[in-house]
């Protein structure tokens, strides 16, 4: 095949892929591998192609093929790096951005991979630094700040700062939905519903039927006490996207709370049917379904539990679902043995950072130092066995 031949052919694969027709382009470009089996950038496409299509396998085969051929093309590292770091093998994919950068050290999205990819890690120090250092070079990449500001999401006494960044990604980039639904949960969670509401509404106007950020509408008003408004937006959503989880799980919640038990069944079952890997749902399904042990839900989540695809936050869910079937079938040994696995997981995931809460008590004793100082009463070291409070610690209150 002459090059201008090969050239024609790459660019039919290339456009049928921007248009969307994946398994088109994908069948193409293996036809064309059979006489092309060196050619990089058709390599690269295969793997590309098939990771948008879930074929992680034939992902890895030509990403290591092309490798194997070029070892020092910087984007093929990159790009079995972002493979494997959606395949949750998140050590091998930092070793895949780190050559990245090593043969190109000024490949900003691999250096921006290995700030995100630290995060997912937990190992905040380092993304913390590896942001700043992006900042500091480049303070103009919004994706730099919206994905900094993810650390403080998960860090509930720090939203202020993903706030700031947040407002800062918006102002580089007007159009960044995904900014604004995040900007949304910031306000969620200091409980200021109607800047949220503002917020997700600032989405539908760049996507009017973005799904989250009507499901995001749903939730505060839920929280605002309007229901009824919240139950026919997450129906809204459900228009648009018939088996969307999230709609469906919120969905529940607000039918269950006017006492809709079977309105909320029916919708969790319907969306379950279709999308069998919505963890979460089983939960909520158990919660206010009595389970009789010839249900076909129990088979599923053990199969789900038994898959290695299912993450530690999917498993956390299906053990704590099945924890609940055993309990109602009365069988309490394994109901027990599911609950505590749901537990180890669910402790595992926490984002608990020990260095906040001691800087809490930190403050509280200086406070208290300082109280004593400037008190009007004077402190002994009494022996007496009258109660005192200590200051700060749960439950001080009804001491």
């Amino acid at each position: 095949m002459n090059t201008n031949s090969l050239n024609n052919s790459l660019a039919k694969v290339i456009d049928l892929y921007s248009q969307g027709k994946l398994e088109i382009a994908l069948k193409k470009a293996q036809e064309l591998r059979k006489s092309q089996p060196k050619n990089i950038e058709l390599l690269n496409i295969i793997g590309q192609l098939a990771n948008s299509l879930h074929l992680p396998k034939l992902s890895f085969e030509a990403y290591m093929t092309a490798i194997s051929y070029q070892p020092n093309q910087a984007e093929l590292h990159y790009n079995i790096g972002l493979l494997l770091q959606q395949l949750g093998q998140l050590t091998e994919a930092m070793k895949a951005f780190q050559n990245s950068v090593k043969l190109k050290p000024d490949f900003w999205d691999a250096r921006l991979g290995i700030a995100n990819l630290w995060q997912e890690m937990k190992k905040y120090e380092l993304a913390v630094n590896q942001y700043q250092s992006l900042i500091e070079e480049n303070p103009s990449d919004p994706n730099v700040y919206f994905n900094f500001a993810c650390i403080f999401l998960a860090r509930k006494k720090e939203h202020k700062t993903a706030k700031k960044l947040l407002s800062k990604a918006i102002e580089l980039k007007p159009n960044f939905i995904e900014a604004y639904l995040n900007l949304g949960k910031v306000y969620e969670n200091l409980d200021d519903f109607e800047k949220a509401i503002e917020s997700y509404k600032k989405a539908l106007v760049i996507n009017s039927k973005d799904v989250s950020a009507l499901v995001g509408i749903g939730y505060c008003q839920n929280k605002l006490g309007n229901v009824d408004n919240a139950i026919s937006i997450y129906y809204q959503a459900l228009t648009i996207d018939a088996m969307n989880a999230d709609a469906c799980y919120n969905l529940g919640y607000a039918l269950r709370s006017q006492n809709r038990i079977e309105e909320a069944i029916d919708n969790y079952e319907r969306v379950l049917t279709n999308a069998p890997q919505s963890a979460h749902l089983y939960r909520a399904l158990g919660e206010v379904k009595i389970y009789m042990g010839h249900e076909t839900e129990i088979t599923v989540m053990h199969e789900l539990l038994a898959s290695s695809e299912m993450t530690d936050a999917q498993s956390c869910e299906i053990n704590f679902a099945l924890a609940k079937v055993y309990s109602d079938l009365g069988d309490f040994g394994n109901s027990f043995t599911y609950l505590t696995s749901g537990n180890r997981l669910k402790k595992d995931l926490a984002s608990y950072d020990f260095s906040i809460d001691e800087q809490h008590f930190d403050l509280i004793s200086k406070f208290s130092e300082n109280t004593k100082k400037h008190s009007r009463f004077k402190f002994t070291d009494s022996k007496s066995p009258v109660p005192i409070f200590i200051v700060g610690m749960p439950r001080s209150g009804s001491t």
